[in-house]
């Protein structure tokens, strides 16, 4: 929702009611800490899907966790180890934005020095001696130990998280923010920026929109790309952290971004698909495409994707973590033996992840001699998926 527009409430007598917006900076009641506390608890208002599908299954773990750079309004963390910090600011706050986001990324850079210990160690203060797994566990009951500590252990020392800065607005430009994020290049963070618009109803009742200004999309360690929802907020940051030059910076961040863009952009020109209705995605300066299923793209989606480092190519479908997700997975697994006989011998099913996935392949999409013969696979696979899943999926959906 664009910030200039104003939402309507119309009855069931077609009367028509203008919402008034909050406005943070006059409001005693609306602060930071009943915007930090609303957040916390209803992880779902945070558009996560939007930002990066792959941390859409989330979970809340613990608030004001002290790190050694200060106290973390939010921590999540997903199934799959990945953790989500979250910084609560409104404008009407006399720090700037440039500042809240150096703050969070030194928050970051803190979490990046811990070990899994040592973060739970902290969570545990927190919540009363529950530990980070048994947080998460809570909610996600297929949740194993073993897998959850190593997976946690090696995303804390990646620096692979979400950090959100969320509040009322933004008034620096991609400019004046580009500098805090390529200083901390190094780490596999994934940044946005997330305004909450809250509207008063009727009986004192409250409409809250979630709106991302920014976000990032790192296409390869050490590169970030900013993709803002303002016209007034652009910025492309690129830059080498390290000495010498490895197999995954053979070629400059711009060169790498604009080859993403000409090899999906030759892709998707010559996609033809057997289902006329399926929505087809944008283009894309990243490593993956996303395209959306029944009965949205938030709930399920296909995600088309090139591995540099590894030389793969691959897709798989994936659900959300919630009930409509996981029914929709379930169901759909029960329906196997409704598809195509070809397709199911590519098949992968991954029922803690709610994901199904196509066999990969090795291809070095260097030498694009190779393009040609990486479309023939995502073309052929995602028309099998389109054609056999989509179907199935209105069904169950309707």
């Amino acid at each position: 929702m664009n910030r200039n527009t104003t939402p309507l409430l119309i009855n069931g007598n077609d009367v028509i009611e203008k919402l008034e917006q909050v406005d943070f900076a006059d409001s005693q009641t609306y602060d930071e800490k009943w915007l930090q506390t609303l957040i916390f608890e209803n992880v779902e208002i945070l558009p996560i899907h939007e930002i990066d599908p792959d941390f859409s299954t989330l979970f809340p773990v613990c608030m004001e966790l002290q790190s050694s750079s200060g106290r973390i309004d939010c921590l999540y963390a997903t199934p799959s180890g990945r953790l989500v910090i979250v910084e609560v600011k409104l404008y009407r706050n006399p720090q700037s934005r440039r500042e809240v986001i150096g703050q969070t990324l030194d928050y970051a850079k803190d979490l990046n020095k811990w070990s899994y210990h040592q973060l739970d160690s902290k969570v545990r203060k927190r919540t009363g001696g529950v530990s980070l797994f048994e947080c998460v566990k809570g909610y996600y009951n297929e949740l194993k130990e073993a897998q959850f500590i190593d997976s946690v252990h090696r995303n804390l020392k990646k620096g692979n998280f979400l950090l959100l800065v969320v509040g009322d607005g933004i008034r620096e430009g991609a400019s004046e923010i580009k500098d805090f994020l390529t200083a901390n290049a190094s780490l596999e963070f994934t940044f946005s920026m997330v305004e909450m618009m809250i509207y008063r109803m009727a009986n004192n009742s409250l409409l809250v929109q979630p709106r991302i200004l920014l976000k990032t999309d790192i296409v390869e360690r050490h590169v970030i790309s900013i993709e803002s929802n303002s016209n007034d907020i652009s910025a492309s940051i690129s830059e080498s952290v390290g000495g010498g030059i490895n197999d995954e910076d053979s070629m400059g961040p711009s060169d790498y971004q604009e080859n993403n863009l000409q090899f999906w952009q030759l892709f998707l020109t010559n996609l033809q698909l057997d289902d006329l209705t399926q929505p087809i995605c944008n283009t894309s300066k990243s490593s993956s495409l996303s395209f959306s299923l029944p009965p949205s793209g938030s709930v399920s989606w296909i995600t088309v994707f090139k591995e540099k480092k590894t030389g793969t190519i691959g897709m798989f479908i994936r659900f959300v973590n919630n009930e409509t997700g996981k029914l929709l997975f379930w169901q759909l697994k029960e329906l196997a033996l409704e598809l195509d006989e070809k397709l199911l011998t590519l098949l992968s099913w991954d029922d803690d992840l709610r994901k199904v996935s196509i066999v990969p392949q090795k291809i070095d999409l260097d030498d694009k001699a190779n393009w040609p013969a990486a479309f023939d696979y995502y073309s052929s696979n995602l028309n099998l998926l389109v054609s056999e899943f989509r179907p199935i999926l209105q069904r169950l959906s309707s």
